[in-house]
């Protein structure tokens, strides 16, 4: 009865620490690889925290009309290593980003 009752237990934990790692993961199915851009625009907010760096940006859209992109870039670490420090997006810059947009 034991070695049962150790077992559920062992069991339970290892689903538990994998049904986490799911709960923080999600798809980019939702991104349109045939259409890329690159978006030049102002820097009007950023957020450089977990799970990944957001940026506003003010930039004109292919008709010419300034909008507001939502971008999601990496998570903090992922963009420390390769050297896109959080002073690289600061409000009132202008940095070129390029990425693939969202299905419609």
């Amino acid at each position: 009865m034991k070695k049962i009752k150790v077992a559920v237990m062992v069991i339970g934990i290892l689903l538990a620490s994998h049904f986490n790692m799911a709960l923080g993961h999600h798809s980019h199915a939702s991104l349109d690889d045939n259409d890329v851009r690159i978006v030049s625009g102002l820097v009007t907010r950023y957020s450089w925290s977990y799970p990944h760096v957001y940026l506003k940006v003010e930039a004109p859209n292919p008709s010419g009309n300034v909008v507001e992109y939502s971008i999601e870039l990496l998570h903090p670490g992922g963009m420390s290593a390769p050297g896109f420090g959080e002073q690289r997006y600061v409000q009132n810059r202008r940095p070129d980003n390029l990425g693939r947009t969202a299905r419609s």
